[in-house]
């Protein structure tokens, strides 16, 4: 059965509190990505929050500092995570019902991913590819 961990990006870019709203700006959309997690400033990666596109959008509608103004007063805290060895239809369902486009993966309360609508679709056409359609392919879920 396939997992969340089989699927997950494993080179994650994160950002901690303290980063500034610019640098990260500066990252999602240099790396072409569309969210950061937030870990904590220690040892232990443990997930704090996200920020993605939205939350910068939502900068346009108040009073910012862009340049003195931190991840922490902007981002999302406590974001939904999955398991590394939830399934792949544990993984859509989730996203399906929150609408997000990432779900950060995590393993005994540490970040070890993220997973993607992009990863899931890629990890599809692929397994698609090899095993001839899509009938073949849900009967190896």
């Amino acid at each position: 059965m396939l997992k969340a961990k089989d699927m997950m990006s494993r080179n994650i870019i994160t950002v901690t509190r303290t980063t500034s709203v610019l640098e990260a700006l500066k990252i999602i959309v240099e790396k072409n990505i569309t969210g950061l997690p937030v870990i904590k400033d220690d040892a232990s990666s443990s997930l704090v929050g996200i920020v993605s596109e939205k939350d910068f959008l939502d900068l346009l509608y108040g009073t910012h500092n862009l340049e003195s103004e931190t991840v922490d007063s902007i981002m999302t805290t406590d974001p939904k995570c999955i398991d590394e060895d939830a399934t792949v239809r544990e993984v859509c369902d989730c996203m399906r019902s929150h609408m997000f486009r990432r779900v950060p993966v995590v393993s005994k309360g540490r970040l070890v991913g993220v997973i993607s609508r992009r990863d899931i679709v890629s990890f599809m056409k692929n397994r698609l590819e090899r095993v001839g359609d899509l009938k073949s392919f849900l009967e190896q879920q």
